[in-house]
């Protein structure tokens, strides 16, 4: 090999190396920007939602000693220390919120920096409220303390006030008032216009309460609603339907549980003109009707349920400044009017029924447990439960909680024929009916035993 040519290789050498450093230095400066950029947040990147998704639902929920925050309630922020389980850098779990000005303490649960949970509030005055929240707003039951006994209880969905709210002066129950989408019963109905013919042409009913009148010439219960078709001197049929099981405060506030024959008072807003869906009720089935939908209703004279009548109250009664005693008739007969009040006692458990992780205790008091069985009062306790909690037929239980609703169970009688409709419509024929049948607009109604139910708070199985 020639002098010439290693001098070449040698320069070939020497020009490769000039390039490898002067790649890995462009490298290294492409890559150190973009990490500058990021730093800075100037430049973004793509996979960084979904990256932040990943760990928010990865991350461990950790302690915090001692974290400075700010929480927003009732429309104010408030800036103090938090103390207590922590995720993604926010309050996640059990945690003690004080606010530097010492206006707002919150022990209880948290959820992505919010109350969200089981949990009190103390303000700077002394008072403070115990209660259900979520998303950092009064979510179901709240009670609300001036002191110790003084106090209210209500329910609340998303801060807005639902149903009974009943007063507490010394411990004793002073007044009960009763709410409809933060306002109260009493007000809606003072502006609330009858529901004519005109009242529907003229479109007058928007964004208003209407009522109608009469007599309830039909009334079907599914296991969630109760369907029924009133005669009117107003307005000629109506027909409607209300949520009438356990926990059905939102969507009205206050219906009794209806009876042919009962001649009643609906308040409501006018939905649209439709046909009766209701198959049973064989007179109306097919023809259009005007429907409303309840938000309060009162039985004004009421038709015999048994031999022995109840006499009940039948005034529109919103606001009682003296507590009454409640019998079980009225609870059967009036389920949402005493909605939120606290009840306790011991009682026989009759039936279990598990659904998941909630168990239904069919029970009676303790105090009928030598009546004759057709003479004690059912009520359903309801409650969540562990897998290993047993509770068995004949065990006495314990119990504090709050009034609410109904628990309804199809009566033997009826099971084939609801089984029957439910997995085989097709066998009702529409000869049989004498009107065309559209299934999926059709309702099936039937027969129930119904139970007041009490929503358990507190248990112990003696």
């Amino acid at each position: 090999m020639s002098n010439n040519d290693t001098e070449i290789d040698e320069n070939s050498k020497k020009s490769n190396m000039v390039w490898i450093i002067c790649t890995i230095l462009f490298v290294c400066t492409v890559f150190g920007g973009i990490a500058l950029a990021k730093s800075k947040g100037l430049l973004s990147d793509a996979n960084s939602s979904s990256a932040t998704d990943a760990t928010d639902t990865d991350a461990p929920v950790t302690d915090a000693k001692s974290t400075q925050i700010t929480v927003k309630w009732q429309g104010k922020e408030y800036t103090g220390i938090y103390k207590g389980k922590m995720k993604n850098e926010k309050p996640h779990g059990k945690g003690v919120f004080v606010s530097d000005d010492e206006k707002l303490t919150y022990s209880g649960a948290w959820k992505k920096g919010k109350f969200d949970g089981s949990g009190k509030i103390t303000y700077i005055d002394g008072s403070y409220e115990k209660g259900s929240y979520e998303g950092g707003k009064r979510h179901g039951m709240v009670k609300e303390y001036e002191n110790e006994n003084t106090y209210t209880v209500a329910r609340y969905n998303e801060n807005t006030l639902y149903g009974c709210r009943i007063y507490y002066e010394d411990g004793v129950e002073a007044k009960t008032k009763w709410y409809y989408k933060g306002k109260t019963l009493k007000s809606i109905e003072k502006k609330a216009m009858e529901l004519t013919p005109e009242v529907i042409s003229e479109k007058t009913y928007i964004d208003k309460t209407v009522y109608v009148e009469g007599t309830v010439c039909f009334s079907g219960e599914t296991a969630e609603s109760e369907y029924f078709r009133i005669d009117t001197d107003s307005i000629g049929m109506v027909i409607g339907s209300y949520s009438n099981s356990l926990g059905k405060y939102l969507k009205q506030v206050n219906m009794p549980t209806l009876k042919v024959g009962d001649k009643v008072k609906i308040y409501g807003t006018f939905s649209d003109i439709s046909k009766c869906c209701v198959f049973k009720d064989s007179d109306a089935y097919g023809f259009e009707y005007p429907v409303i939908k309840p938000i309060s209703g009162y039985v004004l004279e009421e038709a015999p349920r048994s031999e022995e009548k109840v006499e009940t109250d039948k005034s529109e009664k919103n606001d009682s400044d003296e507590k009454r005693e409640i019998s079980y008739q009225e609870l059967l007969n009036t389920p949402y009017e005493n909605y939120t009040r606290w009840v306790s006692g011991k009682y026989v458990v009759k039936e279990v029924i598990r659904i998941g992780k909630k168990l239904y205790l069919i029970s009676f008091p303790k105090e009928q447990e030598d009546l004759d069985e057709s003479q004690q009062e059912l009520y359903t306790l309801f409650f969540n439960s562990s897998d290993d909690e047993i509770i068995k037929s004949g065990d006495v239980i314990k119990v504090s909680g709050y009034l609410d609703g109904q628990y309804k169970r199809i009566k033997d009688e009826d099971k084939e024929s609801y089984y029957e409709n439910k997995d085989k419509q097709y066998l009702l024929s529409e000869k049989n009916s004498g009107i065309k049948v559209d299934y999926s607009q059709t309702v099936f109604t039937y027969e129930y035993d119904i139970y007041p139910a009490i929503h358990v708070f507190k248990r112990k199985k003696k």
